[in-house]
């Protein structure tokens, strides 16, 4: 990173010195700002038919749509513009407008953007890697912290940073590409040096890495470092800034205020309502200063926001017509600016050159390469780099750098990539920055399980999943997995790929697990048993198809069951080792309410490889799972089916939510089993995105099958629930029932997976 650091500064450093921080010629500078934007005083010579106009954009998150309804009616009027200036979310609109978006298609992208997802605490689950996937299945929670040597810590955002990076790309195309200095407006965004409190202009930095420091809201997205500085939102030192545009050379400021109006008492109540009122309080405070800074030449822009908060990205159109309202309202005062319609028609073919020269015309990769830190994975650079066709030679199509960037953030486990582009001409160099992440190669995962009902059965375990990464040259990892409660586990496990980013790995795992549970007769408690189980297990894969794998393994087993109620005089114990395979394609996007992807698990196992067991028995599981969502509704289809002996093994058990709601949990355990369920919910209502998700109202329908050699016997069975998401999964309050066994009532919190049953 340090090398990284050096180029970027020694790039602003020669520009600087050699005065090249001027537009290309497809710029649309007016006549003295190029030279104001250098530090150098306008020309005494100069002359210009109109004054130089700034475009300042406040912060404010969701607010910051009135924007775009500014802009539109600015083109209306065909007020040019010649500096832009923003700052958080004013920054990200004014850098796609400078750099050449077209607002009818920004307005669009906004519009369709599902800011449910943008807004998570990590990333989609379909864009980790396998290995993240597969720890949801050990815990569910989504509850993450760091783990280093000054202890835990949290992240640095209440959200994950990679799909908003993702749509600051889509925003603005020639971010990536270009720096600030290269657009066809003069643009600079604002940011704050977190460490000091100063306020900063990133310059020598390209257009996605200004928007995205100047955009980091403390709490909500992690501050980036640029060139040893970490760089935060920039409302909090100067929300409206004014006094940049006269620095830049601004003659006439048209400056939008969204304003940040404080919350009541209610806003008080919780420590998340402190923390956005005292950045609420900071921001206003230097909105006035700025305020005063206009003079009666300038004009004030204040769409009414009125009932938009935030992080209230529900109403995009209404702040869109709310800022088009408000700058309607300042016509008169933005008429002296307007130009005739063939010099603004110039004006917006110089503005847009750019953008439409990378679709037409884009550069050309001279070179292509990864500033691997410590601890990032360099091996995975370089396959990020070929999964996303950057190739020397290869045309350098923004789509196609930021799905590098993306790629490389995904598979190496890293908190976010700068790019670096260098050069200016047909052919440019290519650097990728990849920033490490403490969650990414030491991490703590914990999670809660409950099963309450009516009939006084309550399971609750607590779990914990602790991850080290990059253990070795090869990318070795450890995790180990912790239960206590109803379920008492310690799992560990040494995962060894053979080969930096070789898709091929081995494994070595032992445990043990120990379970109290009630056996059933007809669905009738008739014995309780302890059962105290140890694992050790080699185990040989292969990754596939992106979001699958294929193990094959062997394994110790030793168990030892004793009955509680009756009491019996001797303990049942079994040693056995067994063989295994397995196949395993995973790409939903939740494993408590899932509404995306499939699922698809086979598995066998043979017992009885010890020359002198005399039993060879076997199990075959299949899951099936594919999710589905359409409008409000969304839901899934999971289907299992279970063959073989339970000589060794009980690997799947029926009852409990969803799992045959209304039977007692574990109380259906045969060797020839089949189980079914539709679930179908309907969206009601959304928690604020820092507390959790989508509220939901549905049921299920749950059909199972019991096989015997001549004869079995069907189950049905339903529910009827209301889920909210939280951070640790959903909470279901359901009501169940299965016909001729029995109704009872929910509370239940967990994955909504079969598992794998009492004894494995």
């Amino acid at each position: 990173m340090a090398v990284a650091r050096r180029t970027l500064r020694t790039i602003a450093q020669a520009a600087m010195l050699a005065g090249l921080f001027v537009l290309p010629a497809y710029g649309t500078e007016h006549p003295r700002v190029a030279a104001t934007s250098a530090g150098q005083a306008p020309s005494a010579g100069t002359t210009s038919a109109r004054p130089i106009i700034g475009l300042v954009l406040s912060g404010g998150g969701a607010r910051g749509m009135a924007h775009l309804g500014v802009l539109r009616e600015l083109e209306r009027l065909r007020v040019p513009v010649d500096i832009v200036v923003g700052t958080s979310f004013g920054a990200v609109i004014g850098g796609a407008y400078a750099s050449g978006a077209d607002l009818a298609e920004l307005e669009a992208l906004v519009r369709q953007v599902p800011w449910d997802s943008v807004l998570q605490d990590r990333p989609p689950r379909d864009d980790l890697g396998f290995r993240r996937r597969e720890e949801d299945r050990l815990v569910s929670s989504r509850f993450e912290m760091g783990v280093g040597g000054d202890g835990l810590s949290l992240p640095m955002g209440a959200f994950s940073s990679l799909e908003v990076e993702r749509l600051l790309r889509q925003v603005a195309p020639a971010g990536v590409l270009h720096r600030v200095e290269d657009l066809p407006l003069t643009y600079r965004a604002v940011a704050t040096d977190m460490l000091s409190g100063d306020m900063v202009v990133p310059v020598g930095v390209s257009l996605f890495t200004a928007m995205r420091a100047s955009m980091a809201v403390p709490g909500a997205f992690a501050p980036i470092t640029v060139d040893g500085r970490v760089l935060g939102d920039g409302g909090l030192v100067n929300n409206l800034p004014v006094q940049l545009a006269r620095e830049l050379g601004a003659e006439v400021v048209i400056a939008v205020n969204l304003g940040t109006p404080l919350g009541g008492r209610e806003t008080l109540s919780s420590a998340l309502g402190m923390a956005q009122q005292m950045l609420n309080i900071l921001t206003e405070q230097n909105v006035q200063r700025s305020l005063r800074e206009l003079s009666a030449r300038d004009v004030l822009i204040t769409p009414d926001l009125t009932g938009v908060q935030f992080m209230d990205f529900g109403q995009v159109p209404g702040s869109v017509a709310a800022g088009a309202e408000a700058a309607r309202a300042a016509a008169e005062r933005l008429a002296p600016w307007s130009v005739d319609a063939a010099e603004f028609t110039a004006f917006t073919d110089r503005r847009r050159a750019l953008q439409r020269m990378l679709t037409s015309a884009p550069p050309v990769a001279a070179a292509v390469r990864v500033e691997t830190p410590d601890g990032a994975d360099g091996q995975a650079a370089a396959r990020a780099i070929a999964d996303a066709g950057l190739r020397v030679g290869d045309p350098l199509v923004p789509d196609r750098v930021s799905d590098a960037a993306v790629r490389l953030q995904q598979q190496a486990g890293i908190e976010r990539v700068d790019v670096l582009i260098d050069g200016n001409g047909a052919a440019r160099s290519v650097v990728l920055l990849p920033v490490t992440s403490r969650l990414g190669t030491s991490r703590v995962r914990f999670g809660v399980e409950l099963e309450s009902d009516a009939d006084r059965r309550n399971d609750f375990t607590v779990s914990g999943l602790y991850t080290r990464g990059s253990l070795n040259s090869w990318g070795a990892e450890w995790r180990t997995l912790a239960r206590v409660g109803a379920v008492a586990e310690v799992q560990t496990e040494w995962h060894q790929p053979l080969g930096t980013g070789s898709p091929w790995f081995v494994s070595a795992r032992a445990g043990t697990r120990s379970i109290d549970a009630v056996l059933y007769d007809d669905f009738r408690p008739r014995r309780e048993i302890s059962a105290l189980g140890s694992t050790a297990a080699l185990t040989g894969g292969v990754r596939v198809l992106e979001a699958g794998q294929v193990r094959l393994g062997v394994q110790r087993r030793h168990l030892r069951l004793r009955s509680r109620i009756p009491e019996e005089a001797e303990d049942i114990v079994l040693a056995t080792g067994s063989r295994f395979a397995d196949f395993t394609y995973d790409t939903l996007d939740s494993l408590g309410f899932p509404t995306r992807g499939q699922l698809l698990i086979a598995s066998y196992e043979s017992f009885g490889i010890d020359p002198d067991e005399q039993v060879d028995s076997y199990v075959a599981r299949v899951d099936a799972l594919a999710a589905y969502s359409r409008g409000p509704w969304s839901g899934h289809v999971y289907a299992v089916g279970l063959t073989g002996s339970l000589a060794r093994s009980l690997p799947l058990s029926l009852g409990g939510f969803l799992r045959l709601s209304g039977a007692p949990p574990d109380s259906v355990i045969v060797d020839q089993l089949g189980f079914g369920r539709l679930v179908m919910a309907r969206e009601i209502g959304r928690l604020s995105p820092a507390l959790g998700g989508a509220v939901r109202v549905g049921g299920s329908l749950e059909i199972a099958h019991e096989f015997y050699e001549r004869a079995g016997r069907t189950f049905a069975g339903g529910s009827a629930f209301t889920a909210v998401e939280t951070r640790f999964g959903p909470l279901y309050l359901a009501i169940g029932h299965t016909h001729e066994i029995g109704t009872t009532v929910y509370l239940y919190l967990g994955s909504v997976l079969l598992p794998n049953g009492l004894v494995r």
